[in-house]
């Protein structure tokens, strides 16, 4: 295994959206939650949903007001310890997300990630929002971007350890060869369950399965991958 590739809201971070963090600083949840309930019926593509969500906010937002609403983001416990202890064993690491690259870049510049991938809003030379969306990670094709990813870094997917935590990442997961999901909601632990190998709370709990992957050679090989296991027991 040469690369850990993350998801980032829920994952690498507490909050569960990047999206829903704006619309509760706006107060305008429900129509956030609208758009995503036609995403998931499909009866929008992704970038009809970003656009949707733009809609419900005040026109011509700064840049300097997301970094703002994103400032006091907070890192799931382990996340420092699990990147260091990485980077320790010479394992790159890459995030992606159907998120917001704004708060992303924040979080990847404070971890030292490798490569990233996020959705982007569009500004205009005063830093000011068009209205216009730069849509790079559909949430339910991420698995498209960690194979570009992999490639980016002179990797396949066989060579990828991934971890999440929504039913959103499953085909993501699914691309890499070792799985793992981070302390899900109940809603999306019976759809991870049939995905992932792991089921972890602790970000540093991951560290312990990375040296278990490298020094056995095969790790949470194939042959598991009809038996997940949590925390090192099976489920």
């Amino acid at each position: 295994m040469r690369m850990v590739v993350f998801d980032l809201d829920g994952t690498l971070i507490a909050d569960r959206s990047s999206w829903g963090r704006v619309h509760e600083f706006f107060g305008t949840e429900h129509k956030g939650n609208v758009g995503l309930a036609k995403y998931e019926r499909g009866e929008m593509n992704y970038e009809q949903f970003m656009r949707h969500d733009m809609s419900a906010w005040p026109a011509g937002i700064s840049l300097d007001v997301f970094r703002r609403i994103f400032a006091e983001y907070r890192l799931n416990n382990g996340a420092k310890e699990c990147i260091e202890g990485l980077k320790k064993r010479g394992i790159r690491t890459g995030v992606i997300t159907s998120g917001i690259d704004v708060l992303g870049e924040m979080v990847c510049r404070e971890l030292a990630i490798d490569s990233f991938v996020g959705n982007g809003l569009e500004f205009d030379e005063a830093g000011r929002l068009t209205g216009g969306v730069i849509p790079r990670v559909d949430l339910y094709r991420k698995d498209d971007i960690l194979v570009r990813m992999a490639k980016e870094q002179g990797f396949i997917t066989d060579e990828v350890l991934g971890v999440g935590d929504t039913r959103f990442d499953s085909s993501f997961l699914r691309a890499c060869r070792y799985r793992v999901a981070l302390n899900p909601r109940e809603v999306d632990r019976k759809a991870l369950r049939e995905v992932v190998h792991c089921f972890i709370d602790d970000l540093r709990e991951l560290l312990p399965i990375v040296d278990s992957i490298a020094s056995s050679g095969r790790g949470l090989g194939s042959e598991e991958n009809q038996h997940p296991r949590r925390n090192g027991r099976q489920v």
